[in-house]
């Protein structure tokens, strides 16, 4: 995993994603699905969802990384393995999986 930085996982929530509400959706299946254990992480997760659109703007550096260290880093896959495109925050959880985008999975899934 890639070490991030304080301004990469702003940048990473926040800028590349701020015109949809994908994000919060994603966070939100993340609590649902209880995949968040810790705590710390499950409280700073829902109040970033509360916000609209959701971001880490209003979190101290320590909830940043806090986040970082319990949502980001176990739940983020930047890219795909296959055709390092960006993975969108609607495929995310499959990605969790396989590390793999929706169109590369279903190439290979067919290639099986």
């Amino acid at each position: 995993m890639q070490k991030y930085n304080l301004d990469d996982v702003k940048r990473i929530f926040t800028e590349d994603h701020d015109e949809d509400q994908s994000l919060k959706n994603y966070l939100d299946d993340l609590l649902a699905l209880d995949y968040i254990e810790d705590e710390r992480a499950i409280g700073i997760t829902k109040k970033i969802t509360n916000q609209v659109p959701a971001n880490l703007n209003d979190l101290s550096p320590s909830q940043v990384y806090v986040f970082r260290d319990y949502v980001m880093k176990p739940y983020y896959v930047e890219s795909c393995k296959f055709c390092s495109m960006p993975i969108p925050w609607t495929e995310m959880i499959s990605a969790l999986e396989d590390g793999y985008c929706a169109h590369c999975r279903h190439i290979l899934e067919k290639d099986e």
